[in-house]
């Protein structure tokens, strides 16, 4: 099963998340053929895209909200067409609590479901512990909670896409 996982990352933070979370579906899916794309540097593999049962995605919060570029690929035409049918979640980084990581996680989630994606989040409390009710929020001042919980996001994303696609 092939998986992709698409963020923007200037200063590292979300690309780390995006990787914590990676770690965490393999933990959970076994032999998945993952790859990160950070828009960052450049180009998504398309073809490769296209062939993932599963796409997750992750941007930095500015200004209350998604960031520009991550935006900016759910509007590029070319993009459109490829997500349909897929497996889709979404993560956010913040410096603060309040910063308006839950906006950027709600506009990924609002593209997923234009595109006609399955959004899955792991749901809130019959999930489990950390919650994760629209999708995960990592926090520059928690490292070591931040890795937990994109971990536990990645195994809950993963044993997802085995009940759908295995």
């Amino acid at each position: 099963m092939k998986i992709s996982v698409i963020f923007f990352s200037n200063s590292g933070k979300t690309a780390e998340t995006a990787a914590q979370i990676a770690d965490g579906i393999k933990q959970a899916a076994g032999t998945v053929d993952i790859r990160l794309f950070n828009l960052k540097d450049g180009a998504v593999d398309a073809a490769y895209v296209r062939e993932s049962a599963v796409v997750v995605f992750g941007s930095p919060t500015y200004m209350g909200n998604a960031c520009g570029t991550v935006i900016q690929w759910f509007e590029t035409r070319e993009n459109c067409g490829m997500l349909k049918d897929k497996l889709g979640a979404s993560f956010a980084t913040a410096q603060y609590q309040q910063g308006g990581a839950g906006n950027a996680i709600n506009t990924i989630n609002n593209f997923l479901l234009f595109h006609g994606m399955l959004v899955y989040a792991g749901g809130g409390g019959m999930a489990g512990k950390p919650l994760t009710h629209m999708g995960m929020i990592a926090l520059n001042d928690r490292t070591e909670v931040n890795r937990e919980m994109a971990e536990a996001y990645g195994k809950r994303i993963g044993t997802k896409a085995l009940e759908l696609f295995a």
